[in-house]
């Protein structure tokens, strides 16, 4: 499937428009975070993960210059050159995609870290206020008229009792962010894959297949569709295709 064919008709982001989203995909590596994330109208992709597979597939690559993204070599480079100029509504973008939070906390540690053994106690405290102050500052833009949509991944951390059982599987951060990380967003998907075998021209091949969990598929997990219901949007099924296209058939966005 190509990025083309995964893109519906997108919503008009007018002043007048009120179709503005903010989803968080969370999920362990290839269960396809990127892969719906990128699915959306428009997007401008800050991209903080080196492996750039998945984006290159879709036709980002900031190395090469091609596609409307970045790859910020520090947190105070997105801080000081890429915020701004999306609070002023400056991307010529419909979707801002910032993927992803695990991999950006990591570098906004690191460089508060600097050449110290670990990070300070203090640390941990800037470290906090700077993601929830970005953030925020996105999803503000979100929210306001003409602005964008807010799309976000995170990957899984695991974390077992003392019995070796599993007990929580948060989003892969570091610190107390981890808590609040979904708090920014109106819905929180759960990314899974599986691969399949189809039939092709009589041959059968594998097929990686993506979709996402609204409702937890176990009580170790947390998500939610906080879009659908209250009489104005479906509410989504327990399990969805998570690209852009298969979450606006599913709220009945036409």
């Amino acid at each position: 499937m190509t990025e083309e064919t995964l893109h519906g008709t997108a919503p008009d982001l007018s002043e007048e428009s009120e179709y503005h989203f903010s989803v968080l995909y969370q999920g362990p590596t290839k269960s396809g975070k990127t892969h719906a994330a990128l699915s959306w109208p428009k997007p401008f992709a800050i991209l903080w993960d080196k492996n750039m597979a998945t984006a290159r597939k879709f036709g980002f690559d900031p190395l090469a210059g091609a596609g409307n993204c970045c790859a910020p070599r520090n947190w105070d480079e997105f801080e000081k050159q890429i915020l701004p100029k999306i609070r002023r509504r400056e991307i010529a973008a419909e979707t801002i995609v910032f993927d992803s939070y695990s991999f950006a906390a990591g570098a906004l540690r690191t460089g508060i870290q600097g050449t110290r053994d670990k990070l300070p106690i203090a640390g941990w405290g800037t470290v906090f206020d700077k993601l929830v102050t970005a953030t925020n500052e996105i999803a503000a833009v979100c929210n306001q008229k003409g602005g964008y949509h807010f799309v976000a991944t995170v990957h899984n951390r695991d974390t077992y009792d003392d019995e070796g059982q599993l007990v929580k599987v948060d989003p892969g951060i570091q610190g107390q962010f981890k808590d609040w990380l979904a708090r920014f967003f109106d819905t929180v998907l759960i990314t899974s894959s599986v691969l399949e075998k189809v039939r092709v021209d009589d041959e059968v091949v594998r097929r990686q297949k993506y979709f996402c969990y609204t409702v937890p598929p176990s009580e170790h997990y947390a998500c939610g569709d906080g879009v659908g219901g209250g009489g104005k949007y479906n509410v989504l099924p327990p399990q969805v295709e998570g690209t852009y296209k298969g979450l606006m058939e599913g709220w009945g966005i036409k």
